[in-house]
């Protein structure tokens, strides 16, 4: 019997389970069972961070921008989500294990590493026109998401450094040269 590798990836909890997205097309059809199967063959143990949008606002919910979670409630359920996870990692890192990061999703209003969704005048009840001029009137643009943002402060608070990747919905393939380059 084989030992353990004590080598473990963190994950945004869409790339493992699609259904918590938005209601929509699977952006990930295509990366899912390789990116799974890349770590697998590294020997990574995946941890799934729980979703903020999902247990904040359950699946039913409609599309967000970033500038809907910037609030003060909405920060600290990401803070009480993530410490479960945060006690994971001190944990596993006190008995030697190798936490290698956390991979993000870029675009995301929460897990956006390096983009974000961004819509300033994104709120009020919609009709089919008005929703589709905000749906025109949002951009991407560079900056993290919430989440992201909270896990860092916490990270740091508890001297815990990590890699982050991200994962670009529109070019999922270079997550993967990037990860089989650095795992």
């Amino acid at each position: 019997m084989a030992g353990r590798a004590r080598k473990i990836i963190l994950l945004s909890h869409c790339l493992l389970n699609v259904n918590s997205k938005v209601e929509g097309k699977n952006p990930y059809s295509s990366i899912q069972k390789e990116l799974v199967k890349l770590l697998m063959d590294k020997d990574y143990a995946i941890i799934q961070l729980p979703c903020p949008e999902i247990t904040h606002f359950g699946v039913r919910r409609w599309a967000h921008v970033r500038d809907q979670f910037d609030f003060p409630i909405f920060r600290r359920h990401c803070r009480k989500i993530f410490k479960p996870v945060l006690h994971q990692i001190e944990d596993y890192l006190h008995n030697g294990y190798d936490i290698s990061g956390i991979i993000w999703v870029e675009g995301s209003p929460c897990c956006g590493l390096n983009l974000v969704t961004k819509g300033e005048n994104w709120k009020g009840v919609q009709n089919e026109e008005s929703y589709a001029k905000l749906l025109k009137e949002t951009e991407k643009i560079k900056g993290k998401g919430i989440y992201v943002q909270e896990v860092e402060k916490l990270l740091e608070k508890h001297n815990v450094t990590l890699d982050f990747y991200a994962l670009n919905e529109k070019q999922p393939e270079l997550l993967l040269k990037e990860l089989e380059a650095k795992l």
